[in-house]
């Protein structure tokens, strides 16, 4: 039973929040500067540097058909709200160590709200943490938990709207900071750019073992990923990664050691208001197996390909606090072969509100047709950036 003081507490937490956006919107609109780098100063912070930001998403959700009895997305829900530190110390004109924290924050939770998160939410927790050593002239190199180079090659170019990761890595794989699709920790990451091309390659080190949902242990062992992004002209990129991490599973009565492989490729164009993305990936020994009864005791589903595309147009308007109006559409596809038989075809449109001061509205309908009948949803995003 709830006391009047955990009520209270409730609401003024809940209230904190929203006072704190809107201070910050006052004071900035983008990232927040507290300490620039001064390459003439002589004191002894003079080479450092350290900003701070973050996005606060409170989301709402919305299943079709009947599929929603009032659970918890229907009266909102934390959308991944995050903040970050940025820091930085140059050594000279070329060569400077960096440093990056970004953690997620569940606003619902924070304020306790309980009939807004599932049981056993955590509060806060690590999105990326890595340090390294950044250079013009040799590159830069980093450690620890930070972006795929999956996802900086290819994944990002259609991480653009609400409900986006149908097809993606992140989505369909056991775990993405233990499976190395996204976040993943203990990586070593190399990144060089030279003219018109960045070029990407990331060593994963071992971490602990993983218990799965499904009652399997899973450990990623070692493993490698190169990438490139390649800008033919000023509006065009094309993308392309490869990811082999060897990964060992088991559960009481069998033990199986894998090669984890995705490969995937994009092209980004956007001239003007225009954005149009088109992704394809590849996965071998990915995907967990699913059915109820199996066939056989190998933990992953076998080969599976995903598709996803997008296409947005923004239309300036900057009338009193609306800035644009973006209307977009998009398409996700992914299909498992062998013995799951499995697909999944999602359509979706929608339409972005930029307004000042970082806010922006996004509203979104997602139509569905797969396999294991998931429902159309309705979808309404909220946002500050800064």
């Amino acid at each position: 039973m709830k006391t009047q003081f955990q009520g209270s507490f409730r609401r003024v937490g809940f209230g904190c929040i929203v006072a704190l956006s809107a201070f910050i919107a006052d004071s900035a609109q983008a990232e927040i500067d507290i300490l620039k780098a001064d390459p003439k100063g002589d004191n002894f912070y003079s080479p450092m540097s350290l900003s701070v930001g973050g996005s606060i998403r409170p989301r709402f959700r919305n299943d079709m058909g009947g599929a929603d009895t009032g659970q918890y997305w229907q009266k909102g829900y934390d959308g991944g709200t995050r903040f970050r530190i940025t820091t930085g110390y140059n050594f000279d004109e070329d060569l400077k160590a960096v440093g990056y924290w970004e953690f997620g924050t569940n606003i619902f939770k924070v304020a306790d709200m309980d009939s807004h998160y599932p049981k056993k939410t955590s509060r806060f927790n690590r999105r990326e943490l890595y340090a390294g050593l950044d250079s013009e002239k040799w590159g830069r190199l980093t450690y620890g938990k930070q972006d795929s180079v999956y996802y900086q090659t290819v994944g990002v170019k259609t991480d653009v709207w609400e409900n986006d990761w149908h097809a993606k890595a992140a989505a369909v794989g056991v775990y993405p900071a233990y499976d190395g699709s996204d976040k993943p920790d203990r990586t070593l990451m190399y990144k060089l750019t030279r003219d018109d091309a960045d070029f990407y390659a990331m060593a994963y080190l071992p971490t602990h073992s993983y218990y799965t949902p499904g009652g399997w242990m899973f450990h990623r062992k070692k493993g490698a990923a190169l990438g490139v992004d390649w800008r033919t002209t000023k509006t065009l990129t094309l993308s392309a990664s490869y990811t082999r991490i060897k990964v060992t599973s088991w559960d009481a009565q069998t033990k199986h050691s894998d090669y984890e492989q995705i490969a995937a490729t994009s092209i980004a164009w956007a001239p003007g208001p225009w954005y149009a993305a088109l992704s394809g990936e590849y996965y071998g020994n990915f995907i967990p197996q699913t059915m109820r009864k199996r066939t056989d005791y190998n933990f992953f589903a076998g080969d599976a390909y995903g598709a996803t595309a997008f296409l947005s147009r923004t239309f300036p308007v900057d009338k009193g606090p609306l800035l644009s109006i973006g209307p977009y559409v998009a398409g996700t596809r992914l299909e498992i072969l062998g013995g799951e038989h499995y697909h999944a075809n999602q359509l979706y449109t929608g339409v972005n509100f930029q307004f000042r001061y970082g806010f922006r509205v996004a509203v979104e309908r997602t139509f569905s047709s797969s396999t294991d009948h998931l429902p159309d949803s309705n979808w309404l995003d909220f946002y500050y950036d800064f």
